[in-house]
Protein backbone atom coordinates (compact mmCIF):
# COMPACT_ATOMS: atom_id res chain seq x y z
CA UNK A 1 0.00 0.00 0.00
CA UNK A 2 2.87 2.15 1.21
CA UNK A 3 4.22 1.82 -2.67
CA UNK A 4 1.39 2.51 -4.14
CA UNK A 5 1.20 6.27 -2.43
CA UNK A 6 4.56 6.57 -3.09
CA UNK A 7 3.32 6.12 -6.79
CA UNK A 8 0.79 8.74 -6.43
CA UNK A 9 2.43 10.95 -4.95
CA UNK A 10 5.35 10.89 -7.94
CA UNK A 11 2.13 11.37 -10.16
CA UNK A 12 1.07 14.04 -8.67
CA UNK A 13 4.38 16.26 -8.52
CA UNK A 14 4.78 15.32 -12.61
CA UNK A 15 1.34 16.64 -12.84
CA UNK A 16 1.85 19.59 -11.16
CA UNK A 17 5.16 20.15 -13.60
CA UNK A 18 3.62 19.16 -16.13
CA UNK A 19 0.73 21.77 -16.28
CA UNK A 20 3.65 24.52 -15.43
CA UNK A 21 5.33 23.27 -18.80
CA UNK A 22 2.01 23.11 -20.99
CA UNK A 23 0.77 26.62 -19.67
CA UNK A 24 4.54 27.88 -20.25
CA UNK A 25 3.96 26.73 -24.03
CA UNK A 26 0.84 27.67 -25.09
CA UNK A 27 -0.12 30.04 -27.69
CA UNK A 28 -1.15 33.84 -25.97
CA UNK A 29 -0.71 33.28 -22.52
CA UNK A 30 1.82 35.29 -21.97
CA UNK A 31 0.72 38.43 -23.94
CA UNK A 32 -2.46 38.10 -21.44
CA UNK A 33 -0.14 38.33 -18.51
CA UNK A 34 2.07 41.20 -19.95
CA UNK A 35 -0.95 43.00 -21.73
CA UNK A 36 -2.61 43.66 -17.73
CA UNK A 37 1.07 44.70 -16.48
CA UNK A 38 1.49 47.23 -19.45
CA UNK A 39 -2.20 48.70 -18.99
CA UNK A 40 -1.92 49.35 -15.20
CA UNK A 41 -0.25 53.17 -16.83
CA UNK A 42 -0.52 55.85 -19.16
CA UNK A 43 2.25 55.79 -21.60
CA UNK A 44 1.84 58.97 -23.19
CA UNK A 45 4.49 59.61 -26.14
CA UNK A 46 7.55 62.48 -24.63
CA UNK A 47 6.10 61.52 -21.17
CA UNK A 48 7.47 59.80 -17.61
CA UNK A 49 4.77 57.27 -18.55
CA UNK A 50 6.52 56.45 -22.07
CA UNK A 51 10.02 56.54 -20.27
CA UNK A 52 9.10 54.31 -16.93
CA UNK A 53 7.43 51.47 -20.26
CA UNK A 54 10.23 52.10 -22.22
CA UNK A 55 12.60 50.86 -18.76
CA UNK A 56 10.45 47.61 -18.21
CA UNK A 57 10.18 46.69 -21.73
CA UNK A 58 13.78 47.03 -22.06
CA UNK A 59 14.25 44.97 -18.75
CA UNK A 60 11.96 42.34 -19.85
CA UNK A 61 14.08 41.86 -23.30
CA UNK A 62 17.12 41.89 -21.23
CA UNK A 63 16.39 38.81 -18.89
CA UNK A 64 15.01 36.88 -21.92
CA UNK A 65 19.02 37.41 -23.14
CA UNK A 66 18.28 39.07 -26.34
CA UNK A 67 21.40 42.06 -27.02
CA UNK A 68 18.78 45.21 -26.31
CA UNK A 69 19.55 48.70 -27.74
CA UNK A 70 17.48 51.91 -26.82
CA UNK A 71 17.80 54.65 -29.58
CA UNK A 72 16.83 58.42 -28.86
CA UNK A 73 14.18 60.21 -31.10
CA UNK A 74 14.83 64.05 -30.64
CA UNK A 75 13.11 65.88 -32.70
CA UNK A 76 12.33 69.95 -32.57
CA UNK A 77 9.58 71.68 -31.25
CA UNK A 78 8.67 73.20 -35.13
CA UNK A 79 8.78 70.08 -37.35
CA UNK A 80 7.06 68.84 -40.29
CA UNK A 81 5.86 66.02 -37.94
CA UNK A 82 3.85 68.35 -36.23
CA UNK A 83 3.73 67.12 -32.47
CA UNK A 84 4.26 68.49 -29.15
CA UNK A 85 7.53 67.57 -27.62
CA UNK A 86 7.64 66.84 -23.77
CA UNK A 87 9.49 66.75 -21.49
CA UNK A 88 11.21 63.57 -21.85
CA UNK A 89 12.99 62.01 -24.87
CA UNK A 90 11.42 58.71 -26.59
CA UNK A 91 13.42 56.01 -27.35
CA UNK A 92 12.94 52.52 -30.40
CA UNK A 93 13.83 49.66 -28.23
CA UNK A 94 15.42 47.25 -30.86
CA UNK A 95 16.35 43.34 -29.49
CA UNK A 96 18.30 41.45 -31.82
CA UNK A 97 18.20 37.56 -32.06
CA UNK A 98 21.48 36.96 -34.50
CA UNK A 99 20.66 34.13 -37.09
CA UNK A 100 23.19 32.12 -39.63
CA UNK A 101 22.57 35.16 -41.70
CA UNK A 102 22.74 38.99 -41.28
CA UNK A 103 19.62 38.96 -43.52
CA UNK A 104 16.76 40.14 -41.13
CA UNK A 105 12.99 39.74 -40.37
CA UNK A 106 11.28 42.72 -38.06
CA UNK A 107 8.80 42.93 -36.20
CA UNK A 108 7.32 45.65 -34.80
CA UNK A 109 5.05 47.48 -32.87
CA UNK A 110 4.56 50.62 -30.67
CA UNK A 111 4.25 51.26 -26.99
CA UNK A 112 2.84 54.36 -26.26
CA UNK A 113 -0.73 55.46 -25.72
CA UNK A 114 -2.62 58.26 -27.02
CA UNK A 115 -3.33 61.23 -24.16
CA UNK A 116 -7.33 60.53 -23.63
CA UNK A 117 -8.63 60.74 -19.84
CA UNK A 118 -9.56 56.89 -18.73
CA UNK A 119 -7.62 55.22 -21.51
CA UNK A 120 -4.21 53.49 -20.56
CA UNK A 121 -3.93 52.16 -24.30
CA UNK A 122 -5.03 48.57 -24.17
CA UNK A 123 -5.29 47.70 -28.07
CA UNK A 124 -1.82 49.53 -29.07
CA UNK A 125 -0.30 47.12 -25.60
CA UNK A 126 -1.75 44.13 -27.09
CA UNK A 127 0.59 44.25 -30.17
CA UNK A 128 3.52 44.55 -27.71
CA UNK A 129 2.44 42.20 -25.61
CA UNK A 130 2.40 39.49 -28.25
CA UNK A 131 6.15 40.55 -29.73
CA UNK A 132 7.46 39.93 -26.41
CA UNK A 133 5.74 36.47 -26.36
CA UNK A 134 7.13 35.76 -29.56
CA UNK A 135 10.57 37.11 -28.53
CA UNK A 136 10.24 34.65 -25.38
CA UNK A 137 8.88 31.49 -27.97
CA UNK A 138 12.23 31.58 -30.33
CA UNK A 139 15.19 32.74 -27.92
CA UNK A 140 16.34 29.15 -28.25
CA UNK A 141 15.21 28.45 -31.51
CA UNK A 142 18.24 28.68 -34.10
CA UNK A 143 17.03 30.04 -37.16
CA UNK A 144 18.77 31.10 -40.65
CA UNK A 145 18.21 34.66 -40.62
CA UNK A 146 18.21 37.61 -37.71
CA UNK A 147 15.17 38.67 -36.24
CA UNK A 148 14.60 42.03 -35.07
CA UNK A 149 12.09 42.98 -32.75
CA UNK A 150 11.33 46.69 -32.40
CA UNK A 151 9.02 48.32 -30.26
CA UNK A 152 8.88 51.87 -31.69
CA UNK A 153 8.62 55.13 -29.42
CA UNK A 154 5.64 58.41 -29.94
CA UNK A 155 3.68 55.89 -32.68
CA UNK A 156 0.40 57.80 -31.61
CA UNK A 157 2.14 61.09 -32.62
CA UNK A 158 2.11 59.98 -36.22
CA UNK A 159 4.53 56.59 -36.71
CA UNK A 160 7.97 59.06 -35.20
CA UNK A 161 9.54 56.24 -34.07
CA UNK A 162 8.60 53.83 -36.96
CA UNK A 163 10.13 57.12 -39.31
CA UNK A 164 12.85 57.71 -36.83
CA UNK A 165 14.13 54.12 -37.48
CA UNK A 166 13.61 53.74 -41.24
CA UNK A 167 15.01 57.56 -41.75
CA UNK A 168 18.26 56.59 -39.68
CA UNK A 169 19.31 53.14 -41.48
CA UNK A 170 21.42 53.43 -44.48
CA UNK A 171 20.17 52.10 -47.77
CA UNK A 172 22.87 49.07 -47.14
CA UNK A 173 20.91 48.06 -43.58
CA UNK A 174 17.54 48.77 -45.35
CA UNK A 175 19.01 46.18 -48.50
CA UNK A 176 19.05 43.59 -45.81
CA UNK A 177 15.70 43.46 -44.75
CA UNK A 178 13.67 40.94 -46.30
CA UNK A 179 10.48 41.97 -44.79
CA UNK A 180 8.64 44.09 -41.57
CA UNK A 181 5.46 42.85 -39.94
CA UNK A 182 3.66 45.09 -37.93
CA UNK A 183 1.61 43.69 -35.07
CA UNK A 184 -1.38 45.65 -32.95
CA UNK A 185 -5.02 46.03 -31.85
CA UNK A 186 -5.22 42.13 -31.10
CA UNK A 187 -7.43 43.17 -28.67
CA UNK A 188 -11.09 43.54 -29.26
CA UNK A 189 -11.59 43.35 -32.83
CA UNK A 190 -14.33 40.83 -34.38
CA UNK A 191 -11.61 39.04 -36.95
CA UNK A 192 -8.15 39.31 -37.61
CA UNK A 193 -7.03 40.47 -40.47
CA UNK A 194 -3.55 41.08 -42.52
CA UNK A 195 -2.47 42.85 -44.89
CA UNK A 196 0.56 43.70 -47.49
CA UNK A 197 1.86 45.09 -49.99
CA UNK A 198 0.68 44.41 -53.97
CA UNK A 199 1.10 41.95 -55.83
CA UNK A 200 4.01 39.04 -55.36
CA UNK A 201 5.75 41.79 -52.83
CA UNK A 202 2.83 41.16 -50.47
CA UNK A 203 4.24 37.66 -49.72
CA UNK A 204 4.09 38.41 -46.31
CA UNK A 205 -0.24 38.34 -46.68
CA UNK A 206 0.22 35.81 -48.51
CA UNK A 207 2.44 33.30 -46.85
CA UNK A 208 0.50 34.40 -43.08
CA UNK A 209 -3.08 33.30 -45.01
CA UNK A 210 -1.90 29.88 -46.27
CA UNK A 211 -0.62 29.41 -42.72
CA UNK A 212 -4.03 30.38 -41.29
CA UNK A 213 -5.64 27.75 -43.86
CA UNK A 214 -3.29 25.05 -43.30
CA UNK A 215 -4.16 25.26 -39.05
CA UNK A 216 -7.76 26.09 -39.61
CA UNK A 217 -7.62 29.26 -38.32
CA UNK A 218 -9.72 32.13 -39.26
CA UNK A 219 -7.79 35.38 -41.03
CA UNK A 220 -8.76 37.57 -43.20
CA UNK A 221 -7.57 40.44 -45.74
CA UNK A 222 -8.84 43.49 -47.06
CA UNK A 223 -11.26 44.13 -49.31
CA UNK A 224 -10.37 46.28 -52.52
CA UNK A 225 -10.95 50.51 -52.23
CA UNK A 226 -12.10 51.33 -55.64
CA UNK A 227 -12.83 55.11 -54.56
CA UNK A 228 -9.13 55.32 -53.87
CA UNK A 229 -7.90 52.94 -55.96
CA UNK A 230 -6.09 50.76 -53.85
CA UNK A 231 -6.99 46.72 -54.46
CA UNK A 232 -7.79 44.04 -52.44
CA UNK A 233 -5.16 42.78 -49.55
CA UNK A 234 -2.95 46.13 -49.42
CA UNK A 235 -5.15 47.51 -46.78
CA UNK A 236 -4.55 51.49 -45.98
CA UNK A 237 -1.61 53.71 -45.14
CA UNK A 238 -2.13 54.16 -41.25
CA UNK A 239 0.18 52.74 -38.94
CA UNK A 240 4.01 51.98 -38.46
CA UNK A 241 4.10 49.82 -41.32
CA UNK A 242 4.07 52.77 -43.80
CA UNK A 243 7.58 54.38 -43.64
CA UNK A 244 8.39 51.02 -44.49
CA UNK A 245 6.25 50.50 -47.17
CA UNK A 246 7.85 53.55 -48.70
CA UNK A 247 11.08 53.47 -48.41
CA UNK A 248 10.72 50.25 -50.41
CA UNK A 249 10.52 47.20 -47.04
CA UNK A 250 7.86 44.37 -47.58
CA UNK A 251 5.66 44.73 -44.69
CA UNK A 252 2.42 42.62 -43.40
CA UNK A 253 0.02 44.91 -41.16
CA UNK A 254 -1.83 42.29 -38.34
CA UNK A 255 -4.51 43.50 -36.73
CA UNK A 256 -8.44 42.41 -34.88
CA UNK A 257 -10.95 44.71 -36.68
CA UNK A 258 -14.09 44.60 -38.28
CA UNK A 259 -14.86 45.89 -42.14
CA UNK A 260 -18.78 45.67 -41.56
CA UNK A 261 -18.87 49.40 -40.89
CA UNK A 262 -16.63 51.59 -42.80
CA UNK A 263 -16.03 54.94 -42.25
CA UNK A 264 -17.46 57.47 -45.34
CA UNK A 265 -14.37 60.30 -44.62
CA UNK A 266 -11.16 57.57 -44.80
CA UNK A 267 -12.87 54.07 -45.81
CA UNK A 268 -11.38 52.53 -43.35
CA UNK A 269 -13.09 50.17 -40.48
CA UNK A 270 -14.25 52.57 -37.73
CA UNK A 271 -15.65 49.96 -35.54
CA UNK A 272 -13.55 46.94 -34.59
CA UNK A 273 -15.92 44.78 -32.99
CA UNK A 274 -18.53 45.20 -35.70
CA UNK A 275 -20.93 45.87 -32.45
CA UNK A 276 -21.89 49.21 -33.26
CA UNK A 277 -19.34 50.64 -30.87
CA UNK A 278 -17.31 53.05 -32.31
CA UNK A 279 -13.58 52.97 -32.34
CA UNK A 280 -12.41 51.76 -28.95
CA UNK A 281 -9.07 52.58 -29.55
CA UNK A 282 -8.29 56.24 -28.68
CA UNK A 283 -10.98 56.46 -26.78
CA UNK A 284 -11.65 56.52 -22.53
CA UNK A 285 -12.78 52.84 -22.82
CA UNK A 286 -9.63 51.93 -24.09
CA UNK A 287 -8.08 50.03 -21.10
CA UNK A 288 -7.49 46.62 -19.26
CA UNK A 289 -11.19 46.85 -17.36
CA UNK A 290 -13.56 47.94 -19.75
CA UNK A 291 -11.99 45.59 -23.08
CA UNK A 292 -11.62 42.34 -20.42
CA UNK A 293 -15.07 42.79 -19.11
CA UNK A 294 -16.72 42.42 -22.44
CA UNK A 295 -14.30 41.03 -24.91
CA UNK A 296 -11.92 38.62 -22.11
CA UNK A 297 -12.75 35.77 -24.62
CA UNK A 298 -12.31 37.50 -27.55
CA UNK A 299 -8.84 38.74 -26.94
CA UNK A 300 -7.58 35.47 -25.80
CA UNK A 301 -8.53 33.80 -28.98
CA UNK A 302 -7.23 36.83 -31.41
CA UNK A 303 -3.89 36.74 -29.36
CA UNK A 304 -3.64 32.72 -29.97
CA UNK A 305 -3.75 32.62 -33.12
CA UNK A 306 -1.83 35.52 -34.06
CA UNK A 307 0.85 34.07 -31.49
CA UNK A 308 0.35 30.55 -33.67
CA UNK A 309 0.32 32.22 -37.13
CA UNK A 310 3.07 34.32 -36.50
CA UNK A 311 5.47 31.83 -34.57
CA UNK A 312 4.68 29.57 -37.57
CA UNK A 313 6.00 31.82 -39.75
CA UNK A 314 8.89 32.61 -38.09
CA UNK A 315 10.04 28.80 -37.95
CA UNK A 316 9.82 26.92 -41.03
CA UNK A 317 10.04 22.87 -41.68
CA UNK A 318 10.92 23.22 -45.06
CA UNK A 319 14.39 25.05 -46.23
CA UNK A 320 13.53 27.40 -49.37
CA UNK A 321 14.66 30.46 -51.35
CA UNK A 322 12.33 32.98 -52.91
CA UNK A 323 12.70 35.86 -55.43
CA UNK A 324 9.99 38.33 -56.48
CA UNK A 325 11.49 40.65 -59.12
CA UNK A 326 9.74 43.92 -58.81
CA UNK A 327 10.20 45.71 -62.19
CA UNK A 328 8.83 48.96 -64.02
CA UNK A 329 6.43 49.12 -66.29
CA UNK A 330 8.36 49.65 -69.15
CA UNK A 331 10.04 46.45 -68.25
CA UNK A 332 8.20 44.36 -67.11
CA UNK A 333 7.52 41.97 -70.35
CA UNK A 334 11.50 40.98 -70.04
CA UNK A 335 10.94 39.39 -66.19
CA UNK A 336 10.70 35.88 -68.69
CA UNK A 337 14.29 36.87 -69.49
CA UNK A 338 15.50 37.37 -65.94
CA UNK A 339 17.37 34.27 -64.90
CA UNK A 340 18.04 33.05 -61.05
CA UNK A 341 21.81 30.68 -60.11
CA UNK A 342 21.67 29.16 -57.11
CA UNK A 343 25.50 27.61 -56.04
CA UNK A 344 25.79 25.41 -52.90
CA UNK A 345 29.37 25.11 -51.51
CA UNK A 346 30.65 27.14 -54.64
CA UNK A 347 28.82 24.40 -56.94
CA UNK A 348 26.08 25.56 -59.89
CA UNK A 349 22.96 23.29 -58.22
CA UNK A 350 20.02 25.04 -60.52
CA UNK A 351 19.13 28.32 -62.67
CA UNK A 352 15.58 29.19 -63.10
CA UNK A 353 13.80 31.93 -64.81
CA UNK A 354 11.13 34.38 -63.44
CA UNK A 355 7.52 33.14 -64.10
CA UNK A 356 4.71 35.54 -64.75
CA UNK A 357 4.23 36.49 -61.02
CA UNK A 358 8.01 37.20 -61.06
CA UNK A 359 8.63 34.80 -58.96
CA UNK A 360 11.20 32.41 -58.77
CA UNK A 361 11.69 29.19 -55.96
CA UNK A 362 14.58 26.94 -54.85
CA UNK A 363 13.16 24.54 -52.29
CA UNK A 364 13.49 21.26 -50.57
CA UNK A 365 17.17 22.30 -49.86
CA UNK A 366 20.11 20.77 -47.82
CA UNK A 367 22.05 22.17 -45.21
CA UNK A 368 25.43 24.24 -46.60
CA UNK A 369 26.33 27.14 -48.36
CA UNK A 370 24.62 29.07 -50.62
CA UNK A 371 24.32 32.18 -52.89
CA UNK A 372 22.37 33.47 -55.87
CA UNK A 373 23.05 35.22 -59.08
CA UNK A 374 21.24 37.39 -60.87
CA UNK A 375 21.44 37.58 -65.27
CA UNK A 376 19.49 40.42 -66.79
CA UNK A 377 19.38 42.53 -69.97
CA UNK A 378 21.80 45.88 -69.46
CA UNK A 379 18.51 47.77 -69.61
CA UNK A 380 17.30 46.36 -66.14
CA UNK A 381 19.13 48.07 -62.98
CA UNK A 382 18.73 46.44 -59.40
CA UNK A 383 18.94 47.97 -56.04
CA UNK A 384 20.15 44.73 -54.99
CA UNK A 385 23.31 42.92 -55.79
CA UNK A 386 21.81 39.84 -54.93
CA UNK A 387 25.65 38.06 -55.65
CA UNK A 388 26.70 39.63 -52.22
CA UNK A 389 23.86 37.47 -50.28
CA UNK A 390 25.85 34.41 -49.19
CA UNK A 391 24.00 32.49 -46.54
CA UNK A 392 24.07 29.64 -44.51
CA UNK A 393 21.77 26.84 -44.09
CA UNK A 394 22.12 24.60 -41.25
CA UNK A 395 18.25 25.17 -39.92
CA UNK A 396 14.87 24.97 -41.42
CA UNK A 397 13.44 28.61 -42.77
CA UNK A 398 12.69 30.84 -45.90
CA UNK A 399 14.85 33.35 -47.36
CA UNK A 400 13.20 36.00 -49.17
CA UNK A 401 14.62 38.54 -51.63
CA UNK A 402 12.87 41.19 -53.35
CA UNK A 403 15.17 42.42 -56.41
CA UNK A 404 13.46 46.00 -57.08
CA UNK A 405 14.87 48.20 -60.44
CA UNK A 406 16.62 51.01 -59.57
CA UNK A 407 14.05 52.93 -61.08
CA UNK A 408 11.13 51.54 -58.96
CA UNK A 409 13.06 53.08 -56.32
CA UNK A 410 12.26 57.16 -55.98
CA UNK A 411 10.78 57.74 -52.46
CA UNK A 412 13.20 56.97 -50.58
CA UNK A 413 15.56 59.51 -51.77
CA UNK A 414 12.77 61.74 -50.94
CA UNK A 415 11.99 60.55 -47.57
CA UNK A 416 15.94 60.71 -46.55
CA UNK A 417 16.05 64.21 -47.79
CA UNK A 418 13.07 65.10 -45.85
CA UNK A 419 14.48 63.13 -42.28
CA UNK A 420 17.85 64.85 -43.27
CA UNK A 421 16.27 68.98 -43.09
CA UNK A 422 14.96 67.63 -40.06
CA UNK A 423 17.75 67.02 -38.43
CA UNK A 424 19.74 70.00 -39.78
CA UNK A 425 16.76 71.89 -38.33
CA UNK A 426 17.88 70.21 -35.01
CA UNK A 427 21.10 71.30 -34.86
CA UNK A 428 20.66 74.86 -35.51
CA UNK A 429 17.57 75.55 -32.94
CA UNK A 430 20.05 73.84 -30.13
CA UNK A 431 16.78 72.26 -28.83
CA UNK A 432 17.55 70.09 -25.77
CA UNK A 433 15.18 68.30 -23.45
CA UNK A 434 15.66 66.73 -20.08
CA UNK A 435 15.33 62.89 -19.51
CA UNK A 436 16.04 61.14 -16.24
CA UNK A 437 18.99 59.14 -17.32
CA UNK A 438 18.90 57.31 -13.90
CA UNK A 439 16.05 55.26 -15.22
CA UNK A 440 18.37 53.49 -17.53
CA UNK A 441 20.62 52.04 -15.44
CA UNK A 442 22.02 49.67 -17.49
CA UNK A 443 23.89 49.89 -20.50
CA UNK A 444 22.45 50.86 -23.69
CA UNK A 445 24.22 48.64 -25.92
CA UNK A 446 25.43 45.34 -25.51
CA UNK A 447 24.83 41.83 -23.48
CA UNK A 448 24.78 43.39 -20.31
CA UNK A 449 26.90 43.76 -17.26
CA UNK A 450 28.16 40.79 -15.17
CA UNK A 451 26.00 42.30 -12.77
CA UNK A 452 23.25 41.37 -14.31
CA UNK A 453 24.02 37.97 -15.21
CA UNK A 454 24.11 37.73 -10.98
CA UNK A 455 20.62 39.02 -10.72
CA UNK A 456 19.61 36.65 -13.15
CA UNK A 457 21.06 33.90 -11.75
CA UNK A 458 19.72 34.82 -8.17
CA UNK A 459 16.49 35.12 -9.88
CA UNK A 460 16.82 31.48 -11.11
CA UNK A 461 17.83 29.96 -8.30
CA UNK A 462 14.91 31.79 -6.54
CA UNK A 463 12.29 30.56 -8.64
CA UNK A 464 13.84 26.97 -8.07
CA UNK A 465 13.72 27.16 -4.55
CA UNK A 466 10.14 28.70 -4.66
CA UNK A 467 9.22 25.78 -6.73
CA UNK A 468 11.30 22.85 -4.47
CA UNK A 469 9.76 23.99 -1.88
CA UNK A 470 5.82 24.14 -3.08
CA UNK A 471 6.42 20.53 -4.31
CA UNK A 472 8.05 19.48 -0.61
CA UNK A 473 4.78 20.91 0.94
CA UNK A 474 2.63 19.03 -1.24
CA UNK A 475 4.16 15.90 -0.53
CA UNK A 476 4.34 16.11 3.14
CA UNK A 477 0.34 16.80 3.01
CA UNK A 478 -0.31 13.74 0.59
CA UNK A 479 1.79 11.97 3.48
CA UNK A 480 -0.13 13.21 6.23
CA UNK A 481 -3.27 12.30 4.64
CA UNK A 482 -2.64 8.97 3.40
CA UNK A 483 -1.27 8.61 7.26
CA UNK A 484 -4.51 9.24 8.77
CA UNK A 485 -6.51 6.99 5.94
CA UNK A 486 -3.76 3.67 6.60
CA UNK A 487 -4.76 4.58 11.16
CA UNK A 488 -8.31 4.41 9.68
CA UNK A 489 -7.72 1.21 7.89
Amino acid sequence: MKRIYKFFVLISLFVFCLGSFTSATSFGDDAVKILEQLCRIQRVAFTEGEVYTADYLGRLFRDMGYDTVFEEILFPDNTILNFEQGDFLSHNIIATKPGQSDLEILIGASYDSSDVKGSTGFEGATGVSLLLEIANKIKEIELPYTVKFVLFGAGKQGNIGATHYVSTRSQEDLNKIMCFLNITNLGSGKELYIYGNEGAKGFVRDELLEIAKENNIKLFTSPAMEEFLIPEGVGYDIGDQVPFKYSNVPYGFMEATSWESISSEFQIPDDPTGEGLGIIDGSKYNNYADIMETFEDRVSENLNNASELIYKFLVREDKSIKIITSLTEENISKVGEITYTLYKDGKKIKTKKSDENSIVIFDKLENGSYKVEVSASQEIKFLKNINEFEFNFDSNGEFVFVNDEIDTYTYREEFTDIYESTRKDISESGFNVGVKKLLFDYLVEGNGTEEDSMDKNDKMIKNLSITLGVLVVIYILLRIIFSILNKKD
